[in-house]
Parts: structure tokens; sequence; C-alpha cells
């Protein structure tokens, strides 16, 4: 039988431990499609799970997909562009200040197509600094025994290279107690060849 993968939140979630989820997919595979899906349903359905954090969906031009925009949750219009397209750059009215390369030594020669926003990398470590008070906090509020605190969920959406080496948007040594974290199945694999799109 095909599980139902959009209950994970009342199964998975509902513990006084701190959890880690990881959901792997290749390059659009759907990982945040079905993340922003899931939590959509867990904040119609469960109030009593706190949901914050950041997605990132896919930055459209004419149609088509030229990098990433950053949304953070329970935020309304914040989309922001996370990385873009070399090409595309002009376009959005980007300059060369306003952007970071991923490093050579990530892409194992290979080089990466897209740039990232500095500014949104800002925006998003913000947003993820603020959802991890939050969530310490009700942690501390269910330890102590209180039948009204939230369980607490951090999204992060993705993972890449950068963040594996401590920089992007783990930049800082932020780390999430309880987190629903994206990556693409290559990170997951050893010597696995880089994907950069």
């Amino acid at each position: 039988a095909r599980t139902n993968w959009l209950a994970f939140p009342r199964r998975f979630l509902v513990t006084l431990h701190p959890t880690v989820i990881i959901l792997t997919g290749g390059v659009n595979s759907g990982k945040s499609s079905f993340l922003e899906r899931a939590i959509a349903r867990t904040q119609a359905e469960c109030p009593s799970i706190h949901v914050a954090g950041i997605l990132s969906r896919p930055l459209l031009l004419d149609g088509t997909k030229v990098g990433h925009e950053l949304a953070i949750i329970n935020e309304e219009n914040t989309h922001i562009p996370l990385d873009v397209s070399t090409d595309a750059l002009p376009l959005f009215g980007f300059t060369a200040s306003d952007v970071f390369e991923m490093p050579a030594k990530y892409v194992q020669g290979r080089k990466c197509r897209f740039r990232f926003i500095t500014e949104a990398f800002d925006r998003a470590q913000c947003a993820l600094a603020t959802a991890l008070k939050e969530s310490a906090s009700m942690e501390q509020e269910r330890r102590q025994g209180s039948s009204q605190a939230a369980v607490a969920v951090t999204v992060v959406d993705e993972i890449g290279y950068l963040e594996l080496h401590g920089e992007g948007l783990a930049e800082g040594g932020a780390f999430w107690s309880r987190a629903v974290t994206m990556a693409r199945a290559a990170l997951a694999t050893p010597d696995t060849d880089t994907d950069t799109d």
C-alpha cells in the first residue's frame, strides 16, 4: 500500500525528543513542492505544531526556471531571489557586489552556473535564527510540563554543498534540534559527481 507521507508530522514530530528529518531526492524531483504541501496540511490540521523556517521555490523568467527564490514561512510576500543563473543576473538588476559564487572546491572543477544573492542569504539566516529561538523556547515549555506548548518545527530548504562546509545558510554555526531538512540525494552518497543545477 502506498504510504501517505503527508501525514509525517503527526507520526514523527509530536515527541519530547528532538528530531531531525531529512528529505532527499534528485534535482527537480519535487522535494520542495512536497514539503510545501506538507506544511500547509500541518498548519491546517495540527495547530499544536508550529512550523517556521525557509523554503526554496523555482524562480521563473518567462516560464523558464532561472534560479530559486527564498520564501520565509509565515511571512507573506518574501519572495526574494536566492540564486540566479549567470545569464539572467542583469535581467534582475544584480551586479557583482550583490552576489557570490560557489567556490570551485565544492563543484569539483565544474563551473556553477548560478550566482548566490548575498542579501537573500542574510535574510534566510535571520529567519532561521528566529525560528531556532522560537523552537528552543517551546522546547523549554514542553520540558517544564506545559500541555499548551506547541511542537516547533524548523524547515531548512535546502542543505547543499555550501552548508555541508559551514557556509551559506549554515554560516555562523547555527544548528537546529528539531528540523525538517531538504537535501539533494547526491549529498548523501560520498564521491558522487556534483550537480550544480
